[in-house]
């Protein structure tokens, strides 16, 4: 009785009861202060007829035309987010909110500059003999300045010479790359030289390139004494970076090389395309560089990133060249009076003094509008509380909130603060004072000593971001009963990627739709590996972001999609985007500028988007149970920052796995041949070989790996490698066989239950033999997207192992559950075959009075027209059918449709329809003698957009109608549309297994068959 009641509420949990942690959420963007009580009404219905669980309300960006304006902190704006809370309360929807106004990071205008993020600058002044002066004040931002340290060294004068700059360019001043203060770029789509002539001999140690260029970090240096023979002395290799590069020079240590003729050949062949930490290779390249600077005084290689200053992975350079002895660095801080001036006498020789500071970065939450200010300290606790009590504790004063978020970090790196040196000392046991120099670039003792004091910087960096940040914030938020969300912060602050998800009770990914260049595959495995890791069941995806909405996107379109990301681990979608529409009366309406999935309630198919969501629903309840079953664990490496591991980037670790073809599929992508550029989407144009993740579907054929952090996580696997690891085989059984590409899976194993979901990524349908690593147990199959548990036609075991074939459509999916005992509620599966054919003419009505008559089913774009042509919206297609006697089990089958379908038959609600194979059950609703089917169809937008160019404008949004394109897409009920009756697949052996309590256990290969 006990197991039939466990069977018996695990069937109503995937239906009608499934929890609502199971239910998707949206973001909920409140645009331009433009929000009004209605909109949010009509908004919140929205997402409860839809069948969401909930909403992240965040507002965007400050007042435009709209009247009356809600700017963000008003009195009006904070009436409406209480009342937004009520209404959500009333429909049973939970509200969560942002850290901030805006979707960027932790910032408000209350956020003063000594409480802003913080980074060091410095200035450098060379004294022979005595000095008394003062000490120029080092870069200042927002007006603040606070000194660290002044000290002085040894060190060798600069060598001041001018060099004459020229170029092979045409018609160009290159002498303009020799000046600090220069903005103008040199630019080149073909190769070219730039050479620099000094007057005598000059010696470089370093060069600084000004600009975050891709091809200005991959010039090659070549010197000749006589400017006619050179020879080749550094090649220049770009650090992996990320998306917000900007914020830091490049610097770049070379053994020394005296010579007058310095030149710097550029040329883009052998460029990498591209990736999350290589994002400047992404675009079509050519060259654009403002400034190249050579020094004669030594440098650490690629100090920026190193001393944290920008996100950013560079080769560790030991041999550095003229190192400053600690001990001869001398602290000059107590000598310097409050106006900065400085008297001293200098030890005989040539010295530099440092005098070292901290100033705002500058970096606000730019994406919010009253709201907007400069962004808080991320490593003082105090300047969290402060901005978590300012925006997130008044919004608990109003509205009942169930989760605070924090979007992706994209607020630049910092690298002080007031608490940094306290902070450095307690975690490494030593005061940093004394290697400050190297924070400026200036190697201190050695090359290897240095490098190790800017690691020591990078983990007080991450320790800070961890502890003070994410920790303070998870403590809020439990001391108020509220959940706590994170998105990544790679590539953008210098941390762990996925340390910071130990704090977080949901970790958040993201995966952007037709938008290769924004999309976040490392993101998505931050997420999945670090929730793995720290033991989070929830794992969320900020879902769909796409670059320019096309308004071509449908519920058919997504499903590949978010089976995909299923596969790879998440478990909850938060769609992107809901815009608040404030208006009832104009469609579309509001849009992120025309950003991300137009996933609102004025979209053409919003009255059927349920379907959908109910499949999402029913697949996130399976896959929020148990845990994840992962054979093979890869260790990040204990470098600073660093993130979770990409499939291609374990090609060379485990070749054997991966195969030939990948093998040789990855050595084409990265030689990248000719730099070949592909548009994607309209207007953006960038490296056709940047890696796709949906070319990563099961890429080591049947194992799954994630990656971990820490060395004493190596247990968890079966199999544990680092990044310097060659694998040739391992002795481990596949968990899954599939033997076929395309094909995407994921197993999680509960108390109960082995959880296997499986997905055909193809467009076409597939019959397969699946082998699954697990024995002794009962296999059902479970449609998620008809809510239905199915017998397996036959099944297995052998060599323990479970074989089974499953029939999958195009784009379908199925679970595979193992139980120890049978379920109830299983249905056989049933053949269907074709008994009527719908081709009499159908009343089509695209408005209540406009019917029209369709003699054969008509793609819409097709028709004669206008007014079909350009239709964008729910037509109704209805006609009468006469059966006799119709068969107890009756499917329609509405053939292909344009986009989404609902099928009524004599006025009853049989079922939406919106992936193949495009069928409805009907039996419950059909009757002997006449019949009246009712087929509504709903298209997308964008024909109504296109013909709005030309004819009376009815729509309204607030972004390019050129989105929609040029060309008119499908629409309406294509057909052909049959009635079909099921035979049963299954006999009486088949049914006896599974009305048995008692399964004997095979002592050999059993198969269990149907014929």
């Amino acid at each position: 009785m006990r197991n039939f009641l466990l069977c018996f509420l695990l069937l109503l949990g995937t239906t009608s009861y499934a929890q609502q942690d199971a239910k998707p959420w949206v973001f909920w963007y409140w645009m331009y202060a433009a929000v009004s009580q209605p909109g949010i009404h009509a908004d919140l219905v929205a997402m409860k007829e839809a069948g969401l669980g909930g909403a992240y309300l965040m507002p965007v960006n400050g007042k435009t035309t709209y009247t009356p304006a809600a700017a963000q902190l008003t009195p009006a704006w904070w009436n409406l987010v209480q009342y937004a809370s009520q209404q959500a309360d009333s429909l049973g929807l939970q509200l969560g909110m942002h850290f901030c106004d805006g979707f960027a990071v932790a910032g408000g205008p209350w956020i003063t500059p000594s409480l802003s993020m913080q980074k060091v600058v410095w200035t450098m002044t060379e004294v022979n003999g005595n000095f008394n002066g003062n000490l120029p004040q080092p870069a200042t931002n927002e007006g603040y300045y606070k000194d660290i340290a002044i000290l002085a060294f040894p060190l060798i004068k600069e060598d001041t010479s001018t060099p004459v700059v020229t170029t092979n360019l045409p018609d160009v001043n290159a002498q303009i790359l020799f000046s600090k203060e220069n903005k103008e770029n040199i630019k080149s789509t073909a190769p070219c030289w730039i050479q620099y002539t000094y007057p005598r001999s000059f010696t470089c140690r370093s060069i600084t390139i000004r600009g975050n260029n891709y091809q200005a970090q991959r010039l090659k240096l070549s010197v000749s004494d006589d400017g006619i023979s050179f020879h080749k002395v550094f090649q220049m290799n770009a650090p992996r970076h990320g998306w917000l590069d900007a914020d830091a020079d490049h610097t770049y240590s070379i053994p020394a090389t005296t010579s007058r003729y310095f030149r710097f050949d550029y040329n883009k062949a052998g460029s990498e395309p591209g990736a999350e930490d290589l994002d400047n290779a992404k675009w079509k390249q050519s060259l654009k560089i403002t400034g190249i600077h050579l020094s004669n005084q030594p440098r650490i290689n690629q100090y920026e990133g190193k001393s944290g200053a920008v996100w950013r992975i560079s080769n560790t350079i030991t041999n550095t060249d003229m190192a400053v002895p600690q001990h001869q660095i001398i602290d000059l801080t107590g000598r310097m009076d409050a106006k900065g001036h400085l008297q001293w006498k200098a030890p005989k020789g040539d010295w530099t003094i440092l005098r070292v500071g901290h100033t705002s970065t500058g970096h606000r939450n730019v994406t919010g509008g009253a709201g907007a200010g400069l962004e808080c300290d991320k490593f003082n606790p105090a300047a969290v509380r402060f901005q978590f009590d300012h925006w997130y504790g008044e919004a608990l004063k109003r509205a009942r909130l169930s989760v605070l978020h924090v979007d992706s970090w994209e607020c630049g790196s910092q690298n002080w603060s007031p608490v940094f040196r306290d902070a450095f000392r307690k975690q490494h046991g030593y005061d940093l004072l004394k290697w400050l120099p190297a924070m400026a670039g200036i190697p201190v003792d050695n090359g290897a000593a240095s490098e190790q004091f800017l690691l020591d910087i990078r983990r007080t960096i991450n320790q800070l971001i961890q502890v003070n940040f994410y920790d303070t914030l998870s403590a809020l938020a439990h001391a108020r009963g509220v959940a706590f969300s994170a998105e990544s912060t790679a590539p953008v602050i210098t941390a762990d990627g996925m340390e910071h998800y130990h704090a977080v009770d949901y970790p958040m990914g993201e995966f952007w739709l037709r938008s290769p260049t924004h999309d976040k595959p490392n993101d998505m495995l931050d997420a999945i590996s670090g929730a793995h890791v720290y033991d989070k069941q929830i794992i969320q995806a900020e879902a769909f972001t796409e670059l320019r909405n096309n308004w071509d996107e449908y519920p058919g379109m997504l499903k590949t999609t978010i089976d995909r990301n299923f596969a790879l681990g998440i478990n909850k979608l938060v769609f992107h985007v809901f815009a608040h529409n404030p208006w009832m009366d104009r469609k579309p309406g509001m849009t992120l500028n025309g950003i991300g999935l137009y996933f609102q309630r004025d979209q053409t198919w919003w009255p059927y988007v349920s379907a959908m969501v109910n499949y999402v629903t029913r697949c996130q309840y399976l896959l929020q149970q148990g845990k994840p079953v992962v054979d093979i664990g890869v260790y990040t490496g204990d470098n600073l920052p660093k993130r979770a591991v990409l499939p291609g980037r374990l090609v060379p670790l485990l070749p054997t796995l991966f195969g030939d073809s990948i093998i040789q599929r990855e050595k084409r992508r990265l030689a990248n041949v000719g730099e070949p550029t592909r548009e994607m989407p309209a207007g953006v144009t960038a490296s056709a070989n940047i890696s796709r993740a949906e070319d990563w579907i099961d890429p080591l054929h049947g194992y799954a790996y994630d990656s971990y952090n820490n060395r004493r996580d190596s247990s968890r696997y079966r199999v544990s490698l680092t990044l310097t690891d060659t694998l040739q085989h391992i002795n481990i059984p596949p968990d899954f066989i599939s033997g076929e590409p395309g094909i995407a899976w994921t197993h999680r194993s509960a108390a109960d239950k082995e959880i296997y979901f499986v997905s055909n990524q193809q467009d076409k349908e597939r019959h397969l033999q699946l082998s699954f690593r697990v024995q002794n147990k009962i296999p059902v199959l479970y449609d998620a997207v008809n809510d239905i548990y199915l017998q397996p036609e036959k099944y297995q075991y052998t060599q323990n192992r479970t074989e089974l074939p499953l029939a999958l459509p195009p784009n379908g999916s199925m679970f595979v559950l193992f139980t120890d005992k049978p379920m109830e509620n299983v249905h056989q599966q049933k053949v269907y075959t074709p008994f009527l054919t719908l081709d009499n003419p159908w009343k089509v009505s695209f408005a209540p009075q406009d019917t029209v008559l369709f003699e054969k089913l008509t793609d819409w774009r097709e028709h004669a027209a206008e007014k079909i042509r350009y239709f964008s919206g729910t037509a109704h297609y209805v006609q009468q059918v006469y059966i006799t006697d119709p068969p107890a089990d009756i499917l329609i089958d509405v053939g292909n449709i344009a986009d989404i379908a609902a099928v009524k038959v004599n006025d009853i609600d049989c079922g939406i329809t919106w992936t193949p194979p495009y069928r409805v059950d009907i039996s419950g609703a059909i009757r002997p003698g006449v019949n009246k089917i009712d087929i509504a169809v709903a298209n997308t937008w964008a024909n109504r957009i296109i013909g709005d160019r030309t004819g009376p404008k009815t729509t309204f949004s607030i972004v390019p109608d050129k989105q929609a394109g040029d060309h008119l897409l499908p629409g309406g009920l294509l057909g052909p549309v049959k009635l079909l009756t099921g035979h049963a697949a299954a006999d009486a052996i088949k049914q006896r297994v599974y009305n048995e309590i008692k399964i004997p256990v095979p002592a050999h290969d059993t198969i269990f068959a149907v014929r």
